[in-house]
């Protein structure tokens, strides 16, 4: 009778560090002498959408004669992401005579952020064990 002795599997992944990095710089100088009705608006739009990932480990199958099962040892490290916006805007007005000034600034950011999806291990053993079939011979004394 023999024993297998089966090894350790051990599967890592590790997925997606991920840095987004936006700057805007924007710089307004108005000079005017008379202005009626000024208007000035700026708008930042900004979306970012990051890091979809999905990742599927290990469907192992073992198959021993009188064995031993297998260890399947799986992990998954998903997903560093960072966003980082800098909006930088600098507006200068110069002017004698305004009516009805109007200056607006609207910032609207949006982001999203990791759909993280892992599958892991799905493992089968099966073991065998044997059959053993013994004769016994018939003596004959003459």
């Amino acid at each position: 009778m023999m024993t297998w002795a089966q090894p350790i599997l051990t599967n890592t992944s590790h997925n997606d560090m991920n840095t987004a990095h936006t700057n805007i710089d924007t710089t307004h100088t108005d000079t005017d002498s008379s202005h009626n009705g000024m208007d000035i608006s700026h708008n930042d739009i900004d979306t970012s959408h990051n890091d979809i990932d999905t990742s599927h480990n290990d469907m192992g199958t073992s198959h021993n004669d009188m064995g031993t099962a297998h260890t399947d040892i799986n992990t998954s490290h998903n997903d560093m992401n960072r966003a980082h916006t800098d909006i930088d805007t600098a507006h200068t007005d110069t002017d004698a005579s305004h009516n009805g000034m109007d200056i607006s600034h609207n910032d609207i950011e949006t982001s999203h952020n990791d759909i993280d999806t892992s599958h892991n291990d799905i493992d089968t053993s099966h073991n065998d064990m044997g059959t053993s079939n013994n004769d016994m011979g018939t003596a004959h004394t003459d």
